[in-house]
Order: C-alpha cells, then structure tokens, then sequence
C-alpha cells in the first residue's frame, strides 16, 4: 500500500505540472507572418543561414510557425540539411525568427547558383502574411578570387637581419566579420620575435578592381616590456624597416601561391604610446603556397 500511495502521489504531481498555468497562451490579437523578401541569397560556404520572418501587428500571447523546405536545383541532404522547421515566438521576443537551414559547402568545385523553395506551411496565433513562399538562392564562391584564396598556406620568407630561412603556417579566413566580405582578409599565423605563431593577426586588403592584395598595419596583438610597454603588430615596412603605408602582393592563375613585392618587407612593429619605435622580428622576400 505504501508503494501504492508514493505512485499516486506520482501520478499527482505528473498532472499538476502537466495543467500548470505557467505554459504560454497562443497570441489572439491581430498579428501576420511572413517572410521578410520573397527571394534571399546566401553564399553557398555561408554555414547556418536564417530565412527571415517578419511580425508586424499587436501580440499577447506565443506564435507558432511551421516550414515547408523543398528542393530546387539544390538537393536535400548534398547542398543543405534543414536544421528548423518549427519556431515558437514568445510575446515579446525581438530575436530574428525563421527557417533554419545549414549551407554544405561543395569545396572548390565551381557550378552555377543553386535554389531550394521555404513555405510557411502553418501558423498558430496568428496570420500568414503577403509572403508565403520565400525563394532561396545560394551562390556560388568558387568563381570568385576572394573566396578562393581562402585556406591554409605556408608563408615562407627570409629573416631581413642576417638572410636565414623561415617558414610558418597561416589561414586565411574573412575573421567571421561579413564587414571584411570582398574588402578584406585576417591572416592568422606570424612567428613574431618570441618565436609566436599560432593565432596573430595580421590584415591584408583584398582589391577587387585590380585583383591584387595589400598587407596594412595590423591590430596589437600584445603588449611587451621593452624597457617601456610596448604594443606589437604586423605591419608592411620598406628595406630599412620603416613604416610602409602597404605592401602589395599578387597571386597566380591557379590561386595557390601569393608573391610580395620584394622592395618591401613584412614585420612585427612596436609603438610607444601610438608611436613606431622599431622593428622586432623582420621578413624579406615574403611568398605563401596554399596548402
């Protein structure tokens, strides 16, 4: 009987958390949903893309929305895997809502752009929208030189001090930041004075109009003791090791090898209070082959 007792007490306890009050009510005022645009582009490396919903109209209570994913050129499972096909949207929820979808990077294989259709194939609490049907295209990036030269590559050089060899490993990533798309790169990977290489930055501008490549005064990556405190960063430099505005590079026809002007020099610089003090670690005849 005891057994019996703690199982209906169970039982009790499962059907006052299963009747609680504290589960959200479905909106009942005048609201839509629709997708923002009836077409959207993204890039086909782009990763986890969002299709976008838009709300316009009062609420009180929970949306529930619904997606319909069907192929176009781009096949299910080979160039996306739907990640969301159903999104609840709290009351007062400023977030971006929408249809989750994971891009597959095809590698470097070019082809034309790819489309897959996104429906909104059901709402509770509220109203489907002028925009029902969103069409999506992901675009193909292995035309494009930005993208191709985007990887792992080894940066090989010669010390400007005494002419002795060094090679380290750099990638080539647009830093996450959609502000660098076709403008600019981050270069991960320098072996500055301390012998460091794994995760410095340094920037390089990518001109499109002329298809070549600038490297610029990169971000401080560390402060040193150098008898004052010293910040250090990548920076372009002409043969005497002073400040270069640039150093141009440019790659070849099969996108696997950046040469640098050899009239200049790629080095780690320290600033004194905003100001150059000098060279730490200096490199001539700067090349990279893609890995």
């Amino acid at each position: 009987m005891k057994y019996l007792n703690i199982y209906l007490l169970a039982l009790l306890t499962i059907f006052i958390v299963g009747c609680s009050d504290d589960d959200p009510a479905m909106n009942s005022a005048s609201t839509t949903v629709s997708f923002a645009q009836s077409e959207v582009t993204f890039n086909e490396n782009a990763g986890i893309v969002k299709v976008p919903l838009t709300i316009e109209g009062e609420r009180n209570g929970m949306i529930k929305v619904t997606f319909k994913v069907e192929d176009g050129s781009a096949t299910v499972n080979e160039h996306y895997i739907v990640t969301t096909t159903t999104v609840y949207i709290p009351t007062d929820a400023s977030d971006t809502f929408g249809c989750e979808i994971r891009l597959l990077d095809d590698g470097m294989t070019e082809n034309d752009d790819r489309n897959l259709k996104v429906t909104i194939e059901n709402v509770e609490g509220a109203q489907t929208g002028a925009i029902s049907t969103c069409n999506v295209i992901l675009k193909d990036v292995d035309k494009n030189p930005y993208f191709k030269l985007m990887g792992t590559w080894t940066f090989n050089a010669v010390k400007a001090t005494d002419g002795s060899a060094v090679s380290f490993t750099v990638t080539i990533s647009d830093g996450g930041d959609e502000a660098n798309l076709e403008k600019s790169y981050v270069f991960n990977g320098f072996t500055d004075g301390k012998g460091y290489d794994a995760t410095i930055p340094w920037t390089v501008d990518y001109n499109k109009t002329s298809e070549t490549l600038s490297v610029v005064q990169g971000p401080t990556y560390a402060k040193y003791n150098f008898g004052f405190v010293g910040e250090v960063r990548v920076c372009p430099m002409d043969l005497t090791a002073a400040l270069s505005k640039s150093l141009e590079g440019t790659w070849n026809e099969t996108f696997d090898r950046i040469e640098f002007d050899p009239n200049g020099i790629i080095g780690v610089g320290v600033f004194d209070s905003g100001e150059y003090a000098g060279y730490w670690a200096v490199y001539a005849e700067c090349y990279m082959v893609k890995k």
